[in-house]
């Protein structure tokens, strides 16, 4: 429940800043882009830094009733992570915009291996518990954050504890529009155990996400790489006015090695997991898909954070998470994990369809105007 109330704390007192950097990056040169990440910095540290004091004091009186069990410093340290992980979210996506596919790509294996190595520490050897987990992940983001200290050291001016009022109505009338997708896409993800926990169960909710977390590879070995790559030179692309994407070739290849990684990865799992925990693997295979479509989605989405059309953003994310909750509750009375399974496939199917259809118009539309 803590991390939780964590991750929707982030999107909304992100301010949609984060999003709005794909949108933003390309658009201004060397100095102007500096005078960009300055201006964000700046905006972030004034208003989400004093809400944030805010609402972790607010919590001091409330945290008891919210977090049964967890006391008050977990809850300060929960909150520091937050308010920090945006500065990491934006480093990486900066590197990932200078073409810097290969740091990015090393940075995240080692704070994730860094991240599995104090999980080892804190909670098998010390037996500190869940609480070993939130330590881990403070450090490793404090780690992140002092790194991106290094990194840009030279790059970035401007920072200071002045809001620009001119800035700051600026960025957020671009930037605040974003929070809604980012909280439909939490919603697409996370709502289905909920469903399956009132509808089918304890073990179930154990089944799906002992599958979820199998298939969670596929973010740090395939799609994190593959945007990170793809992504700057698709944005660079279109800030010179090319717009030829090749959506069936890419859409063919994403669903094939998809399919195939799915199957092995099943394979392979059934192999190292218990009898006891075979029902977990059978699900492999859809997530597998879904994450897919996950990848296609977000790859096929960025000529519409090109050009802003954040509703059209929005429309595409509520039409998938819509058909997810839909289907988790027409399919887990009867299926069960594998029902739920099934129903994300289904709702990241249809934002990726979704995507693809509204890109294709933009795309289409562009490509006259330049005619």
């Amino acid at each position: 429940m803590l991390r939780t109330f964590g991750s929707v704390t982030e999107i909304i007192l992100s301010l949609g800043l984060l999003q709005l950097i794909y949108a933003e990056f390309y658009a201004k040169d060397s100095v102007s882009k500096r005078e960009f990440l300055s201006a964000f910095i700046t905006i972030y540290l004034n208003v989400s830094g004093i809400l944030y004091l805010l609402l972790t004091v607010g919590l001091f009186f409330v945290s008891d009733s919210l977090f049964p069990g967890v006391s008050y410093l977990l809850v300060v340290m929960v909150m520091i992570t937050t308010f920090l992980n945006f500065f990491q979210v934006m480093l990486l996506t900066v590197l990932k915009l200078s073409f810097e596919a290969m740091r990015v790509t090393m940075l995240q294996v080692i704070l994730g291996v860094t991240t599995l190595l104090l999980n080892i520490l804190l909670v098998y050897a010390l037996r500190t518990g869940i609480d070993g987990i939130i330590y881990s992940t403070l450090a490793v983001t404090l780690i992140s954050c002092m790194y991106g200290i290094w990194h840009f050291r030279s790059k970035l001016t401007g920072i200071s504890l002045r809001l620009n009022a001119v800035q700051l109505r600026h960025y957020l009338k671009l930037g605040l529009p974003f929070i809604p997708n980012v909280l439909a896409f939490w919603i697409m993800i996370s709502a289905n155990r909920w469903i399956l926990l009132h509808y089918s169960g304890l073990e179930d909710v154990g089944i799906y996400s002992l599958a979820f977390r199998i298939t969670a590879v596929f973010e740090p070995l395939f799609i994190e790489p593959f945007l990170a790559a793809y992504t700057p030179v698709l944005l660079k692309k279109f800030q010179d006015g090319q717009y030829e994407q090749g959506f069936m070739v890419r859409i063919a290849g994403i669903l094939s090695f998809f399919f195939f990684a799915g199957w092995m990865l099943q394979q392979a799992g059934d192999w190292v997991v218990g009898e006891e925990f075979r029902a977990s693997t059978a699900l492999v295979p859809p997530l597998a898909l879904a994450y897919a479509f996950n990848l296609i989605a977000q790859s096929s989405s960025l000529i519409l954070i090109h050009q802003k059309k954040v509703r059209l953003l929005l429309l595409c994310v509520l039409a998938g998470s819509l058909t997810g909750i839909i289907m988790n509750f027409v399919l887990v009375p009867s299926y069960g994990a594998m029902g739920s399974a099934v129903s994300t496939l289904s709702g990241h199917a249809v934002w990726a369809f979704t995507v693809v259809t509204f890109s294709v118009i933009s795309l289409n539309g562009l490509n006259r105007k330049r005619i």
